[in-house]
C-alpha cells in the first residue's frame, strides 16, 4: 500500500495542470495488476534502473525524455 500512495502522488507532483493520470486496476492469471499512468515529466533512462533502490532520487527529472519512456 505504501508503494501504491509513493507511486501516486510522484504522479500527481510531477504532472503539469491539465495532465492526465491514469489509475487501473486488472485481474491477470489470479493477481492484481496496478497500473498508474500519468502525463508528467517521466523519468530518464538513466534513472530507470535505480527507481527501487531505498532513498534514491534522480538529479535532474526535468530532463527525462518521454520517448524513452514508450
Amino acid at each position: 500500500m505504501r508503494l501504491l500512495n509513493i507511486l501516486f502522488d510522484n504522479a500527481v507532483k510531477y504532472t503539469p495542470s491539465p495532465g492526465d493520470i491514469e489509475l487501473t486496476l486488472e485481474e491477470n492469471d489470479g493477481n492484481a495488476v496496478i497500473t498508474i499512468r500519468d502525463t508528467g515529466i517521466g523519468i530518464s533512462g538513466e534513472d530507470q534502473g535505480r527507481i527501487f533502490e531505498r532513498f534514491y532520487r534522480g538529479t535532474k527529472p526535468e530532463a527525462a525524455n518521454r520517448e524513452e519512456l514508450d
